[in-house]
């Protein structure tokens, strides 16, 4: 899906920047009731990771670590590379990177791989609040369409 934003000119949700066009944190409303938080990136973010957003809206692939001291945790739906600025989506229908075998309408959790989630609970794992998939993911580590509003860990 392309994700727009109404009313507002030159806001680009699909692109990031080497250099800052806005100012970080500003939020912003998209269609289908997505909403976009802008952030830099603190190391390379692939496509559909989750991401841990500091207190000074610096986005990082999300961890376990990252996600019990309270980070916000936002989908990056492009790629960034290091230090590049850009949107990601805290609440709507989001790509997400998930592992094999991950089924839809279930709880999902943080993983040992960084930015990617999965619907196995174990001890050694966070549970995010406010996430699920719409479609599972079959094989191999993937993109799936989730329903996220405002994830977030279950430690807090």
């Amino acid at each position: 899906m392309t994700y727009t934003i109404t009313g507002t000119i030159g806001i680009d949700l699909s692109g990031v920047s080497s250099t800052i066009s806005d100012t970080l944190g500003n939020s912003y409303d998209g269609n289908d009731g997505s909403k976009w938080v802008f952030v830099q990136a603190n190391g390379a973010i692939l496509a559909n990771n989750y991401v841990c957003i500091d207190e000074s809206f610096q986005a990082v692939k999300g961890t376990k670590a990252l996600v019990d001291d309270g980070h916000d945790v936002g989908f990056a739906q492009v790629a960034f590379a290091d230090n590049q600025y850009g949107y990601v989506m805290v609440k709507g229908r989001p790509q997400v990177k998930t592992l094999s075998l991950c089924a839809a309408d279930v709880a999902l959790y943080t993983t040992a791989t960084a930015g990617v989630l999965d619907d196995t609970a174990t001890t050694a794992q966070t549970k995010i609040n406010g996430v699920v998939l719409v479609t599972a993911n079959g094989t191999g580590t993937g993109d799936s369409t989730a329903i996220a509003s405002w994830p977030r860990s279950t430690s807090l």
